[in-house]
């Protein structure tokens, strides 16, 4: 019998995991969030930076227990440079060196317990602007969880200012019509303007969320439920990135640029990496050719995982600008960033900054030697 893959074994011993935290969670949560309140009320005092607070804010929730990754302050560089004033919440302690690099480029810094993951500190950022009486002209909120920018000249924030949506964010994810599915915008990056922060929606979510330590809770209470927010108050929005648009942008591609995709296609599942090799071993400039590759893209794209940032990275990237890189420790992200290093080495797609790639290099030997 042949064994399922690795990444598919590790995903569902996270879920038994993910589930029992959930149980545990319902008995001590409260109390921890009762406690995380009057902390936020009584003790949260974020430290002023050298970045005035201005009309465009960015809330930057980080991570970094070990040490601040250089990409970081380049991110904090990069917001600045596009108009934002970096509000950044540390989930770790902090060393006063990177304290320092942090003020150095932002207009807040708070570092606050690790308690409720990025949904809970998005909320501890927009209840501290609220004291402030500050709501932004524009707000990001965004986490540490992807290499973004990946370049310099990066114009994804430009991009989505133009679509003049009230909300919006790099990846749309549609999921498949299963038990929890729900389409959404990837929280590692949304983008809200003042009409979409003074709904009633956009208030209400952040007055009522439950902050919680449970993964699974963040993804559908936190991830979810403010995408649903915001489609109930009448904002939609494909992101930059999208199942649709992809198939949209594949629709034009000639036939050397649909031969190009399959090649780069980077498959978890061996009947679907099958079937794209067949496909490429019949290629023809032909119309039911075509509509075959179409049809196996839309397959692919229609089954649960992330085939945006995974499968078609290569498509996404080259065709639709998509800047960012997932830094998951899952086997598939890191498999990844294999492709897409390859990529850059070839030249397939625009270099990396330095320590970008540096990085990526390193989670990738780190990963191939623990193995």
């Amino acid at each position: 019998m042949r064994l399922p893959p690795a990444w598919k074994v590790k995903r569902e011993i996270r879920r038994i995991r993910d589930k029992a935290t959930r149980a545990a969670s319902n008995f001590y949560e409260r109390p921890l969030r009762f406690m995380h309140g009057r902390w936020l009320k009584k003790a949260a005092r974020p430290l002023s930076g050298n970045i005035a607070l201005g009309s465009k804010v960015a809330v930057f929730v980080l991570f970094q227990p070990k040490g601040v990754a250089k990409s970081i302050f380049m991110t904090c560089d990069h917001l600045v440079s596009q108009g934002y004033s970096p509000f950044v919440l540390s989930n770790s302690v902090l060393s006063v060196e990177d304290r320092k690099e942090l003020l150095a480029r932002s207009a807040l810094l708070l570092e606050r317990p690790n308690f409720g993951y990025d949904f809970g500190a998005y909320q501890d950022g927009i209840r501290l602007l609220g004291r402030l009486g500050h709501t932004p002209d524009r707000l990001i909120l965004m986490n540490d969880s992807t290499w973004f920018p990946l370049r310099a000249n990066d114009i994804s924030i430009v991009r989505m200012e133009a679509l003049r949506h009230p909300f919006t964010g790099i990846v749309f994810k549609s999921e498949p019509q299963i038990k929890l599915g729900c389409d959404h915008v990837e929280s590692h990056f949304l983008l809200f303007d003042k009409l979409a922060q003074n709904s009633h929606e956009f208030k209400d979510f952040w007055k009522n969320y439950l902050m919680t330590s449970s993964r699974f809770k963040t993804i559908q209470l936190g991830e979810k439920g403010i995408s649903n927010a915001m489609l109930k108050a009448g904002f939609t929005s494909q992101g930059l990135v999208s199942q649709s648009l992809l198939l949209d942008r594949l629709a034009d591609e000639p036939f050397e640029g649909l031969k190009k995709i399959l090649l780069e296609a980077r498959f978890d599942l061996n009947d679907l990496h099958q079937e794209s090799l067949e496909l490429l071993s019949v290629a023809s400039d032909t119309d039911s050719w075509r509509q075959k590759v179409l049809d196996h893209v839309r397959n692919v794209i229609q089954m649960p995982g992330t085939a945006l940032s995974t499968t078609f990275i290569f498509f996404s990237m080259s065709k639709m600008g998509l800047g960012f890189t997932k830094k998951s420790n899952e086997d598939i992200f890191h498999k990844t960033r294999i492709k897409v290093l390859e990529l850059e080495s070839r030249g397939d797609i625009e270099p990396f900054l330095d320590d970008v790639r540096s990085e990526m290099r390193a989670t990738v030997e780190n990963w191939k030697s623990s193995r």
